[in-house]
């Protein structure tokens, strides 16, 4: 190794850099908001929570109404209780 080209970046750079340097465009370039209450739903289930509620209940799930803006939140015992 010469020590006196420590001091000199390489202006190349390899692939690997070159893909993580790159941004990512989106999936869509224009996003269709609703018109209709219940149209479009979001849902978000969030758990295991460390702390197991009175009724054993250690998940949640929400559901807002893009168009409302109505939250729903329902408390649930196991996640498959979201289906």
């Amino acid at each position: 190794m010469d020590v006196s080209d420590l001091g000199k970046q390489s202006t190349t750079i390899c692939g690997i850099r070159a893909m993580g340097r790159r941004h990512k465009k989106a999936g869509t370039d224009v996003r269709v908001t609703a018109e209709k209450v219940l149209e479009v739903i979001h849902a978000h289930l969030c758990g295991h929570m460390q702390t197991i509620g009175l009724s054993g209940k250690q998940y949640f799930i929400t559901f807002l109404d893009e168009t409302s803006g109505r939250v729903s939140l329902s408390l649930l015992r196991t996640k498959d209780a979201a289906l």
